[in-house]
C-alpha cells in the first residue's frame, strides 16, 4: 500500500515538476530571448543540485522524513514567491534564477530519498520497483509537459506556477504520510554530550566516506565518470532547447513541451521494458551512452519538429538505460545503510562537468549556431560510447570483471 502511495506522490511531485519547468523557461525565454538567459537558467537548474547533493547525503538517512516532506514544502512557497514577482513584474528574472537554484537544492534530494526507501518499501526485486517508478514518473510527465505548455500558452506562467506550488503541498502531506513506521539508522538515537564541532565533523566525514565509496567500488566509478561526460554532452541541449525550438524550429511553449514529453515517452517505453526484463547493467549503460550520443548528433542537424520528437523519444529511452544502472548498482552492491549517502555522492559526482558544458554553451551560443553545439555535444558521448565498449571487451578478454570484484566491504 505504501509503495502505491509512494507513485501517487511522485505523480504530484512529477507535474508540479513539469508545470514550474515550462512557466520559468518560459518566463526567461520571453524576457531574455538569447541563449545567454537559458544557459543561465539551465545553470541555475542544475549546478546547485552538485553542490547541494554532495553534502546532504548524511543528512538524508538521519533526517528522511524531515527532508522529504519538509523538502515539498519549502518548494511551494519558494514558487509561490515567484508568483508575486511575476505578476508585480518586478525582478523577475532574478527571481526566477534564485527560486531555480531553491528548487534545484531540493530537487537533489528526491531521487536518492526514494532510492533509499524503495527498498524499505519492496525489497525483493529492486530493479523493477524502481523501472516502474520510473515508468510512472515519465507517464505523469508527458501529462505534465503537455498541460503545461497548454495552460502558459492560453492563460499565463503565473497561473501554471500556483497549480505547480499547489501540487507540491499535495505531495509533501502523501511523503508525511508514506514516511510514518519507515526506520532510519539514526532517528531515535539520543546524541550525549556530542559538541558542534564533533557534530559536523562527523558529517563532513560522511559525506567524504560517500565519494570516497563510489571511487572504491569498481562498476560505481565507471558508471559515475561516463555519467560525467554524459552530462557534459548534454549540456549544449540542456541549455540551449528552448532556444533551438523558438529560432530553429520557430515553435512556442506548447513544441517545448510536446518535444519534452516526447523525451519522458521514449522514458516511459524503457521503463516498461525494465521492470519486465533483466539486463546487465553495464550493457544497459553502454546501450544508453551510444544512444544518446546518436540521437543528440542527429538532433542538432536536423530541422523538423516531427523528426526532433522520435530523436528525443530515443534519447528519453536512453537516459533510462543510463539512470537504471546508476540506481541498480548502489542499491545492489552497498548495505541499505549507504544509499541514500552514496547515492547522494554519485549524483554530484555525475553532474561535476556540467558546469563547464553550460557555460561554454552560453557563451558560443546564437540563435542559428545552437543546433551545431548540441551536435557536438552528441558526437562527444559517441566517443564515450566507444572508449566503454573498448573497456568493457579489454576487461572481458582479461577476466578481470567480475561482479565478486565489485562488491564493497569496507
Amino acid at each position: 500500500m505504501r509503495f502505491i502511495l509512494l507513485m501517487v506522490a511522485r505523480v504530484f511531485k512529477d507535474v508540479a515538476d513539469g508545470f514550474f519547468h515550462i512557466a520559468a523557461v518560459w518566463l526567461v525565454v520571453s524576457r531574455h530571448g538569447s541563449g545567454g538567459g537559458t544557459a543561465l537558467f539551465a545553470f541555475c537548474e542544475l549546478i546547485p543540485a552538485v553542490v547541494f547533493g554532495a553534502i546532504s547525503g548524511p543528512f538524508l538517512e538521519r533526517h528522511l522524513k524531515v527532508w522529504w516532506s519538509g523538502g515539498y514544502l519549502v518548494r511551494a512557497a519558494s514558487i509561490l514567491t515567484l508568483v508575486l514577482f511575476s505578476l508585480t513584474g518586478q525582478l523577475v528574472l532574478v527571481a526566477v534564477y534564485i527560486v531555480t537554484a531553491v528548487q534545484s537544492c531540493l530537487n537533489s534530494t528526491d531521487e536518492p530519498i526514494v532510492v533509499a526507501v524503495i527498498p524499505r518499501l519492496d525489497d525483493r526485486h529492486l530493479q523493477s520497483a524502481y523501472a516502474q517508478v520510473q515508468s510512472v514518473d515519465n507517464v505523469v510527465t508527458i501529462a505534465g509537459l503537455a498541460g503545461a505548455g497548454f495552460i502558459v500558452a492560453t492563460v499565463s506562467p503565473a497561473f501554471t506556477l500556483e497549480l505547480s506550488a499547489a501540487m507540491f503541498l499535495v505531495a509533501a502531506a502523501l511523503a508525511s504520510w508514506i514516511s510514518t513506521g519507515i526506520s532510519t539508522s539514526h532517528e531515535g538515537r539520543i546524541v550525549v554530550s556530542r559538541s558542534v564541532r564533533g557534530t559536523i565533523r562527523s558529517y563532513v566525514s560522511d559525506i567524504f566516506k560517500g565519494f570516497r565509496i563510489v571511487n572504491e567500488v569498481p562498476r560505481i566509478r565507471v558508471i559515475a565518470i561516463g555519467s560525467s561526460i554524459i552530462n557534459l554532452g548534454l549540456a549544449p541541449f540542456i541549455a540551449l532547447l528552448p532556444i533551438f525550438v523558438r529560432y530553429q524550429l520557430h515553435g512556442s511553449a506548447m513544441q517545448l513541451s510536446i518535444l519534452e514529453g516526447a523525451t519522458a515517452l521514449g522514458s516511459l517505453a524503457m521503463g516498461i521494458l525494465l521492470s519486465r526484463a533483466q539486463f546487465d547493467q553495464m550493457r544497459l549503460f553502454l546501450f544508453g551512452s551510444l544512444a544518446s550520443g546518436v540521437a543528440m548528433s542527429l538532433f542538432g542537424i536536423q530541422r523538423n519538429t516531427w523528426l526532433a520528437g522520435v530523436l528525443l523519444m530515443i534519447l528519453g529511452v536512453a537516459q533510462i538505460a543510463i539512470n537504471v544502472p546508476e540506481v541498480n548498482v548502489v542499491q545492489t552492491k552497498l548495505p541499505e545503510i549507504q544509499h541514500a549517502q552514496v547515492f547522494a555522492a554519485l549524483s554530484s559526482q555525475s553532474l561535476a562537468l556540467l558546469p563547464v558544458g553550460l557555460a561554454v554553451s552560453g557563451v558560443f551560443a546564437t540563435k542559428t549556431n545552437t543546433g551545431y553545439e548540441i551536435t557536438f555535444g552528441g558526437g562527444l558521448i559517441m566517443a564515450l560510447a566507444l572508449w566503454l565498449g573498448v573497456r568493457r571487451i579489454s576487461f572481458r578478454s582479461s577476466g578481470t570483471l567480475r561482479d565478486s570484484e565489485d562488491d564493497y566491504s569496507g
